[in-house]
């Protein structure tokens, strides 16, 4: 399908695609995060998060949040334009020419999902429903997903 802003053949990754490669991403930031846990002697499972006191769990928590930025953030703005989970459903991140995109718009991309997830998820839902199958997050960094 040729995109009409820029006349290229795009081969967007649906909705599907999309939501196995989060659920990838999702079981690598998982265990990132309970390594960290480890490190910071936090137990994440618990909800009291015995262990740790509260500046610990604190610096654990901005810790963690930072390194979950930085590996979608790098890794989408890289050569790879995708993150592991992307990378084995044959899918990465663009911007609206097909280049890829900085840092800093991969950036925004991520910090917007958190809005998707504000709402209900309904930010997420969209690209199933858009024509060049665009997030919420995608459309206000000015991204696309496509297919290898």
């Amino acid at each position: 399908m040729a995109d009409s802003h820029t006349g290229v053949a795009f081969r967007y990754a649906g909705f599907w695609l999309r939501l196995i490669a989060a659920a990838i991403d999702g079981g690598i930031v998982l265990i990132w995060v309970w390594l960290l846990g480890l490190v910071f002697n936090v137990n994440i499972t618990s909800p009291v998060h015995e262990g740790a006191d509260f500046y610990t769990f604190r610096l654990f928590q901005l810790v963690a949040l930072f390194t979950v930025w930085l590996y979608y953030a790098v890794m989408e703005s890289t050569t790879t334009q995708a993150t592991i989970g992307k990378m084995f459903m044959g899918i990465y991140v663009t911007d609206l020419d097909g280049d890829r995109v900085a840092f800093s718009r991969a950036s925004i991309r991520y910090w917007m999902k958190y809005v998707s997830i504000v709402i209900f998820f309904i930010g997420f839902l969209i690209a199933a429903f858009t024509r060049r199958k665009q997030a919420m997050h995608d459309m206000v960094a000015n991204c696309l997903v496509l297919k290898r």
